[in-house]
């Protein structure tokens, strides 16, 4: 049976389009949510012995977690057409009541960019490496560096980075002041994103239509890796791919991938059923769970770990005790957004749109199926009343024809 009620569907979702004059674009610019991240960091604990060669194998001591909120604010706005741009200001205030640890906790790990250096130069010509070396000999860089926990995360001066983003500033590279976990997320973020506002079509809300003015990535060497793949932003997402559990995918800039997600089950959160949706790939611990009819994310948590691999490169005695393509953990991350810490506002907001959304879809639709009936049965009584007129009439002809048939008889007797 057909319900009516497509046209109510997108009179409801029309409120979630972008503009600055929606309800929804105060919600959206400034986000009341705040996402959790915690750090736990691998601390190394043998290290003057293994390049003392005193043992063949590292140790590591995983410390933390060291818990951050993040505020996440939408600025430098600007509308066109059916998109709108932007970039992400990001913050962070570091939650001693979640963390099992402290902000100065000492910790050795890898000196990451005397490794990305290395890196970097190993296929490059002689006099390169040897310049890079003599850098790192004037400067007495280590191949491992003890830091504040603090510090490695949100960020620390470190002399080599330095120079390398004296480097990069020369070939107009943006790169952070500082070197740590969160340094390329902090503050605002160089990256400009244009997203579908949905006014044209509903269905393409949240997409993500260019990066930095380009409607694909350019970082890795295949074009089916730089595809955007039709991502959201992982904040809002096309509503009726969400309605109808279609596979989903966001884009994580920082990271130069676009992650595809699917839909895995229903999990109850507010009281109510709502679709989760995680990563097809098993070893990437990431799911989102959505509001059922608007389509933006509820709660969700994405795991990642940081390694980093060591290439070494010819002439850098630096690197001499450690194996070429050794694979070192630097820490393993949790960003977390918690359906328990949602705030009254925002939770007035979903119940105001799922309950108000569903009891007036549901009056429609069994408001349409009574409305059906009763003139199904109008119809019927109609018909029904005409059909005992036109018996009736029958009836009468035929008695006064049978009359006049008896009078006529009487008269031929006489």
């Amino acid at each position: 049976m057909m319900w009516f009620t497509d046209l109510f569907d997108n009179a409801i979702l029309s409120n979630l389009v972008i503009s600055n004059t929606s309800e929804f674009f105060e919600m959206w610019k400034s986000p009341a949510i705040k996402a959790s991240i915690s750090f736990y960091i691998f601390n190394y604990t043998n290290l003057e012995e293994f390049e003392a060669r005193m043992v063949k194998k590292l140790h590591v001591q995983e410390v933390g977690p060291y818990v951050y909120d993040e505020l996440l604010e939408r600025v430098n706005i600007s509308f066109q057409d059916d998109t709108v741009s932007y970039q992400e200001k990001r913050t962070y205030a570091f939650r001693p009541d979640l963390s099992k640890g402290r902000q100065s906790d000492r910790v050795m790990v890898p000196n990451i960019p005397l490794m990305s250096g290395a890196a970097m130069t190993k296929h490059r010509n002689y006099f390169t490496r040897l310049g890079f070396s003599s850098i790192l000999n004037g400067l007495d860089e280590k191949p491992f560096v003890k830091l504040p926990a603090d510090s490695f995360i949100l960020g620390y001066d470190d002399d080599l980075f330095d120079i390398s983003r004296s480097l990069a500033k020369l070939e107009d590279k943006p790169t952070p002041e500082k070197f740590g976990l969160l340094a390329t997320k902090s503050g605002l973020q160089p990256n400009v994103l244009t997203m579908n506002t949905g006014r044209n079509d509903i269905n393409k809300l949240g997409i993500i239509e260019k990066l930095n003015g380009k409607k694909q990535l350019e970082y890795w060497s295949t074009e089916e890796c730089n595809r955007l793949l039709s991502s959201s932003d992982g904040v809002v997402h096309p509503p009726k791919l969400v309605q109808q559990k279609q596979p989903l995918s966001f884009l994580m800039p920082n990271m130069c991938r676009s992650l595809p997600l699917v839909f895995d089950r229903e999990v109850k959160v507010l009281n109510g059923k709502i679709p989760s949706y995680s990563t097809a790939k098993r070893d990437v611990q990431t799911y989102m769970n959505l509001h059922p009819v608007m389509g933006f994310s509820m709660s969700g948590k994405m795991d990642i770990q940081v390694n980093l691999q060591v290439q070494k490169a010819y002439g850098m005695y630096q690197l001499d005790r450690y194996e070429d393509g050794l694979m070192l953990p630097i820490a393993w991350i949790k960003y977390e957004l918690n359906d328990k810490t949602l705030p009254q506002s925002f939770i007035d907001v979903i119940y105001g749109a799922t309950y108000t959304f569903k009891g007036v879809k549901m009056a429609l639709k069994y408001g349409c199926l009574l409305t059906s009936l009763i003139t199904l049965v109008c119809i019927i009584l109609v018909f029904k009343n005409k059909w005992e007129s036109a018996t009736r009439v029958n009836s009468t002809s035929s008695r006064q024809r049978l009359q006049r048939q008896h009078t006529g008889n009487t008269f031929v007797e006489l």
